[in-house]
């Protein structure tokens, strides 16, 4: 077991509970701060990272549903109610006793694990978004003629369908390098990309000249 990502896993569980303390306190007034769902959706996604790269399945299925249903929430949903508010407060308690035991052999185990997750799938609205997803995200890839549709993750995909319905311009923005200049120009492009509004993605891809490299930057600016 990584100490490392152990240690950070921990760290964000107790963020994540701090935060969605808040939200119970200030609810529902806090769903209209989308600086401070955002935060808790990214404290999120990297937990489901983190455990993931640790092999914590539990943690980590369990934070791929959090995921959802805080997305969800940011994005105006009426998930939250004292249902949801108790099943998130039971999980948030489980994962957090489980990262922080001294028993190596109950790191990461959820002893309900099955019911916890039917519980939490209890409170996600059954609903097509997932397939509305992915039909955004295909059709803005065939819209740009993109070479081939890249592996976005689940932050990236909602950040880009978020920019999308938003009607955020999304621009595409391809560059070679050399293998020469690659490590020092791609940190450069990259920071002047950034300076134009929220890069979502890098996508490596294929350039024309077989000795240099391609990046294609996926950008959100108004």
């Amino acid at each position: 077991m990584d100490q490392e990502m152990l240690a950070e896993s921990r760290t964000l569980i107790l963020q994540i509970e701090k935060s969605f303390t808040i939200i119970v306190s200030n609810f529902p007034e806090i769903t209209n701060d989308q600086d401070f769902l955002n935060d808790l959706f990214r404290g999120i996604h990297n937990l489901k990272g983190v455990t993931g790269l640790v092999g914590l399945t539990h943690i980590n299925k369990l934070s791929t549903k959090l995921q959802y249903f805080f997305d969800l929430l940011r994005k105006g949903r009426p998930v939250l109610n004292d249902q949801s508010i108790q099943v998130i407060t039971d999980i948030i308690i489980k994962i957090k006793n489980s990262l922080i035991t001294d028993r190596t052999e109950l790191l990461g185990i959820i002893d309900d694990y099955e019911e916890t997750e039917i519980r939490l799938s209890g409170i996600i609205p059954e609903d097509s978004e997932d397939e509305n997803i992915t039909e955004i995200i295909n059709n803005f890839f065939k819209s740009v003629r993109i070479g081939r549709q890249p592996g976005l993750s689940d932050y990236e995909e909602c950040r880009l369908v978020e920019h999308l319905n938003k009607n955020t311009g999304i621009y595409l923005i391809k560059s070679d390098f050399t293998m020469a200049d690659f490590n020092n120009r791609l940190p450069e492009f990259q920071d002047k990309v950034k300076e134009q509004g929220e890069l979502i993605s890098i996508i490596p891809s294929e350039a024309d000249d077989p000795e240099n490299m391609r990046f294609e930057f996926i950008l959100a600016s108004d």
